[in-house]
């Protein structure tokens, strides 16, 4: 279960980065 929840959070940040340099490239 640990071990699941930590790799969905990685999951998490990475869409976190996408999405900001998606916004930065539409601006």
């Amino acid at each position: 279960m640990l071990h699941q929840e930590l790799s969905s959070t990685s999951k998490n940040n990475q869409v976190r980065v996408y999405y900001c340099l998606a916004t930065q490239a539409l601006k």
